[in-house]
């Protein structure tokens, strides 16, 4: 498919599984995760769900962990602590890389994964920047909308959801310059719109494989264009799009 010079209204990414958590745990973020990683790597959706048996057996998410802590004890209580306490974006971030450590593109080097706060607004907007190195390398809402226009999902914590963590699947442009993400949250039993006012507030942050280095399987998209709308999909050799 060409690049177009039409505005794209709403763009949603295609087939990714929706994982729920349970009522009583914290996993909210391991399940945004292995949604992600489920649309990024579709060998792993038939491990996602199995236990963590033996050193090389069940949730490759699980493994990854276990390589990075090493000590099974240790692994055991992060575990215990993920499912009580819920998982840090930063430690999700170290597992993600961990898992993806070998798919960058050939003479580029870091991390595949970032983790970046996001604001709604523009960053001269803000009236206070005691923390302006932070602030610098924040995220605005079209960063988000870049990383899902080259078809890669985003990990979304903090900010409105608290202690809680979606995976963002798409975003559309409303009238008045309204501007909403479709959000495939643990939680809920489908995808819901959410204004980007409300999300990217306060400590919102976001996880995202950074766009110079992965380059392997990306989800299909909706694209709508004013009343059209098509299914894109992703390729490594012509723009990202064909």
């Amino acid at each position: 498919m060409k690049r177009s010079n039409e505005t794209i209204t709403e763009l949603r990414l295609l087939g990714i599984p929706h994982y729920s958590q349970g009522e009583a745990d914290g996993l909210c973020l391991y399940y945004a995760m292995s949604m992600m990683l489920a649309a990024l790597h579709p060998e792993y959706q038939s491990q996602i769900h199995e236990p963590p048996r033996y050193k090389r057996m069940g949730s490759p998410v699980f493994q990854a962990l276990r390589a990075l802590v090493r000590r099974e004890r240790e692994f055991k209580n992060r575990v215990a602590d993920w499912f009580f306490n819920g998982l840090r974006a930063t430690e999700a971030t170290r597992v993600l890389n961990r898992l993806f450590g070998d798919v960058t593109r050939p003479g580029l080097s870091g991390p595949t994964f970032i983790r970046r706060s996001v604001r709604s607004r523009r960053l001269r907007r803000l009236k206070y920047a005691r923390r302006k190195r932070s602030l610098l390398r924040a995220w605005t809402v079209k960063h988000v909308f870049a990383s899902l226009d080259r078809h890669l999902p985003v990990v979304v914590s903090g900010g409105w959801l608290g202690s809680h963590a979606a995976l963002i699947v798409g975003y559309q442009h409303r009238g008045g310059g309204g501007r909403w993400v479709c959000v495939q949250d643990p939680a809920l039993v489908r995808q819901e719109w959410l204004d980007c006012r409300d999300v990217f507030v306060d400590d919102a942050e976001v996880i995202v494989p950074r766009q110079d280095t992965y380059f392997q399987r990306r989800p299909p998209a909706l694209v709508k264009t004013g009343p059209r709308a098509v299914v894109r999909e992703w390729s490594p050799t012509n723009g990202g799009m064909e």
